[in-house]
Parts: structure tokens; C-alpha cells; sequence
């Protein structure tokens, strides 16, 4: 469950983000301090790997006592892509 919505929803939610646009921002002193407000998390292809890995062998090591393990990991490895999709677009530089 954790991978199928936690990460995902943590990642799209970007509270950090928020934070500086919605707090920060606004009480800048200056249009330099303001931009650096609005710059974008980075992206870390790294980190994508390593959650894609995990949910594919963890979803292999089960498959034989819990053969619905695989149908979990796809749906896993597909809502991280979307989530993914939308935040290297819309979210991190």
C-alpha cells in the first residue's frame, strides 16, 4: 500500500514547495529572493530507479505465494510513472 499511494501522494502533494511559494514568497525581500522561492525540487533519477527496482522484486518474491503480487506491482510501477510524468513536468526542475 505504501508504494501504490504513500510515496506517490507525498511526492505530488510537494509540502517544501508549498511552503516556499505560499509562505515564503510572499514575505521576500527582494525579486531575486522571490525567484529562488518558486525554483522547482531536483530531481533525483537515482531515487526513481531504486522505488521502480524495489516494487519489481518485491512483487517477483511474492508472486509465488501471492500470485496477485505482480497485478499489485504493475499497478505500483504505473501510478509512480504517472506521479512521475507529472511531477518532472509540472513540479521539479
Amino acid at each position: 500500500f505504501a508504494e501504490i499511494a504513500t510515496i506517490p501522494l507525498i511526492k505530488l502533494l510537494d509540502i517544501m514547495g508549498n511552503i516556499r511559494k505560499h509562505l515564503l514568497a510572499p514575505r521576500a525581500h527582494d525579486q531575486e529572493e522571490m525567484n529562488a522561492c518558486f525554483i522547482g525540487g531536483k530531481f533525483e533519477l537515482a531515487e526513481r530507479y531504486t522505488d521502480a527496482t524495489k516494487v519489481l522484486f518485491v512483487a517477483l518474491f511474492y508472486s509465488a505465494v501471492l500470485p496477485e503480487s505482480l497485478f499489485l506491482g504493475a499497478a505500483a510501477l504505473l501510478i509512480h510513472f504517472v506521479s512521475g510524468k507529472f511531477c518532472l513536468l509540472r513540479l521539479w526542475r
